[in-house]
């Protein structure tokens, strides 16, 4: 049994590979949005957000014996999850990278790149003027820039989720402040958005190929609004493949040389 930790896009298409090969397979996400996204796959799909212990405990009592780690190239967190309860239950783990997008910063005068999102916050407090309002993606950072910056200079573009929305709520985000919508935007969206909020600093991920991040550089490319990117940067691991043709090859072999996974 292979189970794939999924919540993106390439989950689909991983899922539709195993059941082209005949193998059986679970789904798992973190949100009941993610699950949302694959009710046209034909599998089990699972909500649960795990720990390294709850997921070990999932791999013994489903006799899993493959993860393939397809969660979110920011998720840095449950991958070392993931990678750890693998391990220790001695299975084989596969972590599928999504194909970066390589951006020459230097050619967009008004883009900077950064490795951590501490350097970005810490250049918006050594920079910050009266003025200045910044739109951030993502719900993970708000305590970061909540120690640093006043709530009203805050701005977070989120995914219209119970989840998110829930967690806003509970670090007292004011509504005002929440940008509720599913990315990627058309470029005149984004454009309104900065205009309707005065939004001066926009903080974004490089999320890969997929994902909003070139909509994200289009409409700082078309705008005087500073772009601050946080950059993708992780090894390519032995057991890592970057796309499904790449999985198919890796499974083969592996059935080849005496493993079973159906």
């Amino acid at each position: 049994m292979i189970l794939i930790l999924g919540g993106t896009h390439e989950g689909k298409k991983i899922s539709a590979l195993m059941n082209e090969m005949g193998l059986s397979h679970q789904l798992s996400v973190a949100t009941d949005l993610g699950k949302k996204t694959y009710e046209d796959v034909d599998t089990q799909c699972i909500v649960r957000q795990f720990t390294e212990a709850s997921l070990y405990s999932h791999i013994k009592a489903e006799q899993i014996d493959c993860v393939i780690d397809a969660t979110h190239p920011h998720a840095l967190e449950i991958k070392k999850v993931a990678k750890s309860a693998c391990e220790k239950a001695a299975i084989k783990y596969i972590r599928y990278e999504r194909p970066a997008i390589v951006t020459e910063t230097s050619m967009i005068q008004n883009l900077n790149s950064y490795k951590t999102m501490e350097e970005i916050i810490s250049t918006l407090r050594g920079q910050q003027k009266p003025d200045d309002k910044y739109l951030i993606t993502g719900t993970k950072h708000i305590k970061a820039f909540y120690e640093v910056f006043p709530k009203e200079k805050c701005f977070f573009r989120i995914m219209p989720s119970v989840y998110s929305l829930k967690l806003c709520e509970e670090l007292d985000v004011p509504l005002r402040n929440i940008i509720a919508i599913k990315a990627p935007y058309p470029l005149q969206l984004n454009l309104s958005l900065f205009a309707t909020y005065g939004i001066t600093h926009f903080i974004f991920k490089n999320s890969g190929e997929g994902s909003a991040y070139e909509s994200n550089l289009e409409a700082i490319e078309n705008s005087k609004v500073q772009g601050l990117v946080l950059s993708l940067d992780t090894p390519f691991e032995a057991d890592s493949v970057a796309d499904i043709e790449m999985l198919r090859t890796l499974l083969n072999t592996t059935m080849e040389n005496g493993g079973e996974y159906a």
